[in-house]
C-alpha cells in the first residue's frame, strides 16, 4: 500500500482530503504544518507528498526545499496545493521540483489521477534503461516466438516506396540492398548474411524503405513489425540514446562507402567490394570462394561489367584473388583491405 503524506494547515481540508485518499486505498499520514511535515517525511519515508503553500511555522517552498537537499527525500513525489492561481507561484513551485500543482478547491478525481500519474512516473524513473551494441541483440528475444518467412533466390523482400511496416532477422541465406537509378541502372548497397537485420532504421523512423532487397540465394527470415518493436522497447526500457547511436554508426558506414564508390578508383573500389563479399560468404574456412554475377559486383562497384572484369583479371595477375569456372576466390584478404591504388 502506497503511503501518503498529506501537510495542511486546514483541519477540515486536511481530515476531508485523508479520508478521501484511504477509500481510494492510500495509507495517510498527517501534519499540520511544514515543520511537522518535514519530520515526519523522514521518519516514514512516503511514496508521495502532498503539501500546502500557505502554512505556519515553514510554507510549502521551504518544505521542498529542504526535501531537495536531503538525500532521502529529494526524490519522493511532489504536489503543491494552494488558494493561490498566480503564475509567478506556480513557476515558483515548478523551478523548485514540484511535480504538479492543484489549486483549491479541487476537485477529488483531479487529486486521485494526479497521484496516480506521479507515482506511474516514479516507478518508471527507477527502471534502470538497457543499452544495446547491436541489432543482434535488439532483436533475439523479439523474434523467439516467431514464424519463418522463406523467399526464393532472386525474390525480392521488400521494395523501395513500400511502407515499412516491418525489419527482417535473416535466419539463413544472403540478400542485397539496393536502388535504381534515372537510368533504370541498379546500384548495390550492400549485402547481408545469417544473423543481421534489415530494414530496421526505416522501420524506427516510421517512414518509406530507402532501398529494395532481394536474395541472392534461398533465404529465410523472421519479421519484426513496428508496433512489435516499439512494445518491446517500452516494456524492457531499451535505451532510446543507445538505439540512436547504433543507428548512427551503422549509417556512417554506409556514408563511408558511398563518398568512397564517389571519390575512389575503380580499382579500390573493387578491392572493397571483395573484402564485403569476403565477409559475406565467409564460413569459418581459411579462404572464401563465391560466385556472383559479374553484373552484380558492377552494380557494388558503381561501374561497367567490362571494368570490372578487367580489374579481376589484373588482380589475379596480382596474387589477390584466383578465378576458376566463373568463381572468385580470396587469397589475400588483407592485401585488398589495405588497397591503396
Amino acid at each position: 500500500m502506497v503511503k501518503v503524506l498529506l501537510i495542511e494547515d486546514n483541519e477540515e481540508l486536511r481530515e476531508n482530503t485523508a479520508e478521501i485518499l484511504e477509500l481510494a486505498g492510500y495509507s495517510v499520514e498527517v501534519a499540520e504544518n511544514g515543520k511537522v511535515g518535514m519530520q515526519k517525511a523522514l521518519a516514514v519515508n512516503p511514496g508521495i507528498i502532498i503539501c500546502d503553500i500557505m502554512m505556519p511555522v515553514l510554507d510549502g517552498y521551504g518544505v521542498r526545499q529542504m526535501l531537495n537537499d536531503n538525500d532521502q527525500t529529494r526524490d519522493i513525489p511532489f504536489i503543491f496545493l494552494t488558494a493561490k492561481a498566480d503564475k509567478s507561484d506556480f513557476r515558483k513551485g515548478m523551478n523548485l521540483g514540484a511535480d504538479d500543482y492543484l489549486t483549491k478547491p479541487f476537485d477529488e478525481i483531479d487529486l486521485l489521477n494526479s497521484i496516480k500519474i506521479r507515482l506511474r512516473k516514479s516507478e518508471n524513473s527507477k527502471i534502470e534503461e538497457k543499452e544495446i551494441h547491436t541489432l543482434q541483440d535488439f532483436v533475439t528475444k523479439i523474434i523467439e516466438d516467431k514464424g519463418i518467412v522463406k523467399f526464393n533466390k532472386k525474390e525480392i523482400i521488400y521494395r523501395e516506396g513500400d511502407y515499412a511496416s516491418n525489419a527482417f532477422y535473416i535466419l539463413s541465406g544472403k540478400v542485397k540492398t539496393f536502388k535504381i537509378n534515372e537510368d533504370g541502372k541498379e546500384l548495390i548497397y550492400d549485402l547481408f548474411k545469417e544473423g543481421d537485420v534489415i530494414g530496421m532504421w526505416d522501420v524506427m523512423k516510421g517512414t518509406e524503405y530507402y532501398d529494395s532487397v532481394a536474395c541472392l540465394e534461398d533465404t529465410e527470415v523472421k519479421k519484426i513489425h513496428r508496433n512489435e518493436l516499439q512494445t518491446y522497447m517500452d516494456k524492457n526500457a531499451i535505451s532510446s540514446t543507445s538505439v540512436i547511436k547504433l543507428f548512427a554508426e551503422e549509417l556512417k558506414v554506409r556514408e563511408d562507402r558511398l563518398i568512397s564508390m564517389a571519390y575512389d578508383s575503380v580499382r579500390m573500389r573493387v578491392a572493397s567490394a571483395l573484402v564485403i563479399l569476403d565477409d559475406v560468404y565467409r564460413d569459418k574456412k581459411e579462404s572464401t570462394v563465391f560466385k556472383i554475377p559479374r553484373e552484380d559486383l558492377a552494380a557494388m562497384v558503381g561501374t561497367s561489367a567490362e571494368s570490372v572484369i578487367r580489374t579481376l583479371s589484373d588482380f589475379k595477375k596480382e596474387g589477390y584473388i584466383d578465378i576458376v569456372k566463373n568463381e572468385i576466390l580470396i587469397k589475400d584478404n588483407e592485401g585488398l583491405k589495405n588497397f591503396k591504388f
